[in-house]
């Protein structure tokens, strides 16, 4: 039958938490999986260009909403490597839905991909709020959120960063952390160039 505004409403709201739910049971076996070794991927051959191009169309339809620029810059020619492309999709999904969070409406946001010497260098740069000195070192730490306040504006579990170490450790890649308070944020993460 009909359904009135008021139902409208409380259905959305359903809607909306079972598909959080959802995104906390995924990262939280993803996680398990992750820390427990048991995670199996197969190393090929990827165009990170590609994979990046691939990420920032998945996600354009959030960063219309907030009228954000997503610029995608490469230096050099960057050589195919090896990596497991599932899981290089999956850091540039995290790192890129933090950084459509905390960027403002009408902001912009820079990924950058170099060769240097013998790695390939990612990084994700955003014009946002930018996070306390103090706090960089508790990114990576399990369900911590730099607004971990009951009326924090921006959602999500806690695991997103965790996710994204443990895939870079497993690939054995670094990731760092620069951000300056009111300037921003980069998350720069490189892979070595396995031919």
């Amino acid at each position: 039958g009909q359904v009135n505004d008021q139902q409208k409403d409380c259905l959305d709201i359903v809607s909306e938490e079972s598909e959080r739910l959802t995104r906390l049971i995924n990262n939280v076996l993803d996680l398990s999986k992750l820390e427990s070794g048991k995670i199996k991927f197969k190393l090929e051959k990827i165009d990170i260009k590609e994979i990046a191009t691939s990420t920032i169309q998945t996600l354009m339809h959030v960063a219309n909403k907030k009228n954000i620029k997503i610029i995608l810059k490469s230096s050099g020619k960057i050589p195919l490597f090896k990596a497991s492309k599932d899981l290089i999709k999956q850091v540039l999904i995290n790192l890129l839905n933090n950084a459509l969070k905390f960027t403002p409406q009408k902001g912009q946001i820079e990924v950058n991909i170099k060769k240097i010497s013998n790695k390939i260098q990612v990084a994700i740069k955003d014009n946002g709020e930018g996070i306390e000195k103090e706090l960089i070192r508790k990114l990576f730490d399990k369900f911590y959120q730099v607004d971990s306040s009951m009326t924090r504006e921006q959602g999500g579990t806690g695991l997103g960063l965790v996710i994204v170490k443990h895939i870079i450790d497993a690939h054995s890649g670094k990731i760092k952390v620069k951000s300056k308070l009111g300037k921003g944020s980069e998350f720069v993460f490189s892979l070595p160039n396995r031919q």
